[in-house]
């Protein structure tokens, strides 16, 4: 394999999930050294102004979301939609589902947006029958086609459907087969028992006419239908046909995340050879399906954290009361010219023990392993820095579940779906020989929590609850440490290298520290209760516990606006978002999106869209 062709990888498998600021970003960081620990802004945080205020005809307690363009809202209930259009407000159509498809379908218990193809799936489930499916133009309320063959498994239907833009088509994944049917015309072009489970991604070969797709298994029922031979496979597929060129099996691929709904693990082809990225790397022959060689590990990461006011005995059981996973505990493989570094972990009754390796990227050799890394909950980053192989040990996970949870106050129980990011120690930072794998130094200083670490050419930056670190990548040796309290800005959270400096956000604020010196460069003011962030468009926008949001400026802590969100769209009371039509009450907000709390952002960042029940509110963030 060309040493141009593993740059190129790298450069696509290593891009973060949030992206760093960009070069505007970082011109003024040198301007702001005299705003050092000072209130940037001051007073009450200047609302953003709405551009439109609009009423929706719909009932709007299943679906209220935006296209990710903002060019359309679309609100729904289990008997009738509307659609807004963004620029305006102006509601576009109204239709009930007994009239636009000519009482084929008069109540909705399952609804699917697909976006790319302007179009919504309505399902009407009956049990022991099939379903009833409509395909609705999302340009007029029209009706285009209807179905009434298959039974789609309802708890999964994020997973059960993929749209193929490429092919203008969506496939319905069975436990007994696939189906790849027309979205505009609602024919089946093909059918296949040979590929079979949820398609967690696919790459469509146009010149080839093909299409590679990888599947996972949504729980125990779809391994049973699908049969041993059919688990966990990867295959090659002619487009026209759905005939089966080459399959083979995999170790293991994520479906969407239990919340969010994120797609999660990558698949790439870099010329003869097929990537595919999750737990781990797997590497296939591109013309066979043949196993190259693989670094796998079975991450089988539930939640590490157990929710607060969970009552003794309702975790587990038949009842299922807790359900969920825990995310980015793992580093992705490092991938560089010439060799991969994964984190490999066994598993035992009480703590998880991972370790390192190293294999040569072209022939999966196993170059070296390292010594076990004890009490290690989670290792979530991998750097190479001067030669040195720097792990970060324990940081901030992401935790995402349903759960049966106590009342206070009243001592009852209610279902909660919580989308949050939890500490999970023990905390530090390890240096390994990248030539060989042995330890090289060991940096226990972090205490209470540890923020994504933050590289230079020759240094680590990482922040405590105490303290900003700098710690020389070759020996370990401490260059400097500040005191993170006189920032003022709450216990540190989330981090973002932007280059000179590191931000990091705490509970309370933000603040940004220089690499060089570690001089503070500012500190915001106060915003409590951090929960979540979302970078859109080179945007960093902030979430707290009562889903507010706020716009950052990383140039200089200031806030720039903030939009509150209606108290009842809260996630607690917002019971249905962890699944359409979930059991819930009246406002029920679907979660195709991940925001919290019946709002949505537009992909560039520049609106937020409200839903308060059957109003709609459009505020700009410019």
């Amino acid at each position: 394999m060309k040493k141009s062709t593993l740059k190129l990888m790298l450069l696509i498998l290593t891009m973060s999930a949030i992206v760093s600021s960009t070069d505007a970003q970082l011109g003024k960081l040198k301007d702001l050294k005299n705003k050092v620990a000072s209130k940037v802004g001051g007073g009450d945080r200047d609302a953003f102004p709405s551009v439109w205020t609009s009423k929706t005809s719909s009932k709007a307690n299943i679906y209220s979301c935006t296209s990710p363009n903002g060019n359309y809202a679309l609100t729904t209930s289990k008997t009738d939609m509307s659609l807004i259009d963004g620029a305006s407000g102006d509601e576009l159509w109204y239709a009930k589902f007994k009239e636009a498809t000519g009482e084929v379908i008069t109540n909705s218990n399952y609804q699917y947006v697909l976006w790319e193809a302007n179009t919504l799936l309505l399902f009407d489930s009956k049990a022991g029958k099939n379903d009833r499916i409509a395909g609705i133009n999302l340009a007029d309320g029209s009706l285009m086609w209807t179905l009434d063959g298959y039974q789609i498994p309802k708890k999964t239907i994020e997973d059960a459907i993929a749209y193929i833009p490429e092919m203008k088509a969506f496939a319905f994944s069975l436990p007994a087969k696939t189906v790849m049917i027309d979205v505009k015309e609602g024919e089946v072009i093909w059918e296949t028992e040979e590929f079979r489970g949820a398609i967690g991604r696919h790459i469509y070969l146009e010149e080839e006419g093909q299409i590679v797709m990888i599947n996972f298994m949504r729980g125990a029922f779809d391994a049973f239908a699908a049969g041993i031979e059919n688990i966990n496979a990867i295959a090659k597929l002619d487009i026209r046909t759905g005939d089966v060129i080459w399959k083979t099996s995999h170790q293991g691929f994520g479906g969407k995340k239990y919340i969010t709904k994120e797609r999660q693990g990558d698949l790439k082809i870099e010329g003869d050879r097929i990537f595919v990225i999750y737990n781990g790397i797997q590497v296939f022959d591109f013309n066979t399906g043949e196993n190259v060689w693989s670094a796998y590990y079975n991450q089988d990461i539930k939640i590490l954290k157990k929710p607060a006011g969970m009552a003794s005995g309702l975790e587990g059981g038949a009842g299922r009361k807790l359900s969920g996973a825990t995310y980015d505990a793992i580093a992705d493989p490092l991938i560089t010219d010439d060799a991969v570094y994964v984190v490999l972990q066994e598993k035992d009754k009480k703590v998880r023990r991972k370790y390192l390796q190293k294999f040569d990227l072209a022939t999966g050799e196993l170059l070296w392993t390292s010594e076990k890394i004890n009490d290690a909950k989670a290792l979530p980053r991998l750097a190479l820095v001067d030669g040195v192989l720097v792990a970060q040990i324990g940081g901030l996970v992401n935790q995402q579940y349903s759960a049966m949870l106590k009342d206070p106050v009243s001592k009852g129980t209610y279902w909660a779906h919580v989308n949050e990011w939890v500490w999970v120690g023990k905390f530090g930072l390890r240096g390994f020989n990248a030539d060989n794998g042995t330890e090289k130094w060991d940096s226990d200083k972090f205490k209470g929590a540890i923020t994504k670490m933050a590289t230079d050419g020759e240094n680590v930056f990482a922040a405590s609850n105490k303290y900003f670190y700098s710690i020389k990548a070759k020996n370990g040796v401490e260059n400097y440490q500040v005191d993170f309290k006189a920032t003022k800005v709450g216990k540190p959270k989330f981090s973002y290298d932007i280059g000179e400096a590191v931000t990091i956000m705490g509970t309370k604020g933000v603040t940004a520290f220089q690499k060089s010196n570690g001089e503070a460069l500012y500190s915001s003011e106060k915003i409590k209760k951090i929960e979540r962030t979302y970078e859109r468009g080179g945007k960093l926008y902030v979430q707290n516990e009562k889903d507010d949001l706020t716009l950052l400026d990383l140039q200089t802590g200031a806030t720039l606006g903030t939009v509150k969100i209606p108290k009842h769209n809260s996630e607690k009371k917002t019971l249905a978002q962890a699944a359409v039509g979930g059991q819930g009450n009246d406002e029920q907000y679907a979660r195709i999106r991940e925001l919290s709390g019946g709002a949505d952002l537009t992909e560039d960042g520049k609106y937020i869209f409200v839903f308060d029940g059957t109003k709609i509110i459009k505020y700009q963030a410019e």
